[in-house]
């Protein structure tokens, strides 16, 4: 966490000078899910299932915790990414300036839905080993957190919101305005603050994301192809929009 802060915050001044192994299922055919147009297809063998007895469509981040505590140790992205319902409903930004920086338009920050928590990742780069948390409590108002992957041992309740703590803040107040104590969470030190949705200048398609899933090279970048063809297997990835409403991201 303190190493992506330290990169984050020197992107940032850069900007202004110049502006894991689980439970077997079923082989998916990721070329051919949610009407794919591309043309091409691969197997994929998903790292993990859904647990018994826990939600794969949490919509707090108690219920992810809750859903990761329960996925045979250690828990990588691509496992928890299988864990999760289908089809996936995801938003694509292509944008850098975030915390979690999207690395192109071949590895977008990746933002799926389970309203009301959003859940994001990116397939590479720095935030690549992290995987983001946010639960709307207003139309443009969220409370945040995050976990750093894999995940060795069980996660307290408090972890997601220590993790991005920063003073008497968190380091999500550089980029989301009027960070205020969720004090409706009191087990933990979290904040709520603007929510914010991407420019509509960096949205990418979900097909081209596809594409990139089906053509990506496992030997030549394992954890990127094993995000990509996680979030398009059994059931696939469907585009779902922010609220027209949410401030859009620098």
């Amino acid at each position: 966490m303190h190493f992506t802060i330290r990169v984050f915050f020197a992107s940032l001044a850069l900007f202004v000078v110049v502006i894991g192994a689980g439970q077997a299922c079923s082989q998916f055919d990721v070329g051919s899910e949610s009407g794919s147009s591309t043309g091409g297809a691969l197997a994929y063998q998903p790292v993990c299932s859904t647990p018994s007895g826990v939600s794969g469509s949490p919509k707090s981040i108690e219920e992810a915790v809750e859903l990761i505590n329960a996925l045979p140790k250690p828990v990588s992205v691509p496992c928890f990414l299988d864990s999760l319902d289908r089809p996936l409903k995801v938003s694509l930004s292509n944008n850098p300036n975030s915390a979690q920086p999207a690395s192109g338009t071949r590895s977008p920050r990746v933002f799926i839905f389970s309203e009301p928590l959003i859940i994001s990742v990116v397939p590479e780069g720095f935030g690549g080993n992290v995987v983001e948390f946010s639960v709307l409590t207003a139309p443009d108002m969220s409370v945040k957190g995050e976990l750093p992957f894999p995940v060795s041992a069980d996660v307290p309740p408090e972890a997601p919101y220590t993790e991005i703590l920063l003073g008497s803040g968190t380091i999500c107040a550089t980029c989301h305005r009027n960070e205020t104590r969720a004090f409706n969470i009191p087990f933990a030190n979290a904040f709520v603050s603007q929510a914010l949705r991407p420019r509509p200048d960096t949205v990418v398609s979900v097909e081209s994301l596809r594409e990139q899933a089906v053509i990506c090279d496992a030997v030549a970048e394992p954890q990127r192809c094993a995000v990509l063809r996680s979030l398009f297997g059994g059931g696939g990835a469907k585009a779902h929009d922010f609220p027209s409403s949410m401030p859009t991201a620098f």
